[in-house]
This record gives structure tokens, sequence and C-alpha cells, in this order.
């Protein structure tokens, strides 16, 4: 048994590059709305800021949903209301979230792709969502007003 270990050729394996290995994924965030028929993620539009991004899942037409110019879009998540998510980011990396609600339907794009509406965007406030159960219209959103010191 001994003699067959040292019969056993030598592999060299190559290292990954650290680029590859350390660098940010070209897609992240990948879910399937609710009603099965489109798939969200976020990554890089042209100026390489964060975007979510939609694709139908019958056919190959994918277009950007968020128009966000300076700040990455952390996160997403889709709601019980067809057509509409509900997004998040930073304020120039303070981590005090702000979220955001956006019609990503193809009417409510091509009449105006940067309308959103808030729903927390307080300075040194971090807005989380606690509760989405994708089946109707209300969600759960945590906010540390009161206390900055709680984490959410």
């Amino acid at each position: 048994m001994l003699l067959a270990l040292f019969l056993v050729p030598l592999v060299s394996a190559d290292l990954i590059p650290r680029e590859l290995l350390f660098s940010d994924p070209k897609y992240s965030s990948i879910s399937l709305s609710p009603n099965g028929r489109l798939f969200a993620y976020i990554a890089p539009d042209e100026k390489n800021v964060k975007n979510v991004f939609i694709k139908c899942t019958s056919c190959k037409h994918t277009r950007q949903v968020t128009f966000e110019e300076a700040t990455d879009v952390l996160g997403y998540s889709w709601t019980g209301v067809p057509d509409v998510i509900i997004y998040s980011q930073d304020r120039n990396g303070d981590e005090n979230t702000m979220l955001f609600k956006k019609n990503i339907s193809e009417e409510a794009l091509t009449l105006d792709r940067q309308k959103r509406t808030v729903i927390s965007n307080r300075p040194g406030v971090k807005a989380v969502i606690l509760g989405n159960n994708n089946r109707d219209s209300r969600i759960l959103v945590g906010l540390n007003d009161e206390n900055p010191a709680y984490v959410i």
C-alpha cells in the first residue's frame, strides 16, 4: 500500500489567479419573480454602477430596471405586487441603508425610468426589510431611528 503512494505521479495544480478569486462577480443576487416570469439580478451598468436588471425566463430579453448613477444598489426584493421591487442603497458607504420602491413594468419604465418611491432615506438611519411574504402588498421595514447603536 505504501509503495502505491510513491507510484502516483505528482500533478502540478495551477493556482487560481488572485484577480479571479477576489474580484466582484459579474452577476449577483439572482432571484426568480414570484410569478416565475422574470429573473432579476444585480450587475454593473455601462458606467460600472451596480443596478438591478431583469431577464425574461421564456425569451432572451434583458433590461435594466434601476438607474442609479453614483451609488451601487446593494440588494433588492420582489414584492407581492406584480412588477414592483424594493431595493436598497447606502449613502456613500456609511452602511445606513436607504430603501426605495420601483415599478419595473414596461409602461412605467417607458414613462419615467428614473422614477422611484422613497421608503426611507433619512441620514444616519438604517432601513432593512424584516418581513416580505410575496403574497400581498405589505412589507415590514425596520429602522434604527430611535437609537443608531441598534444594528438591525
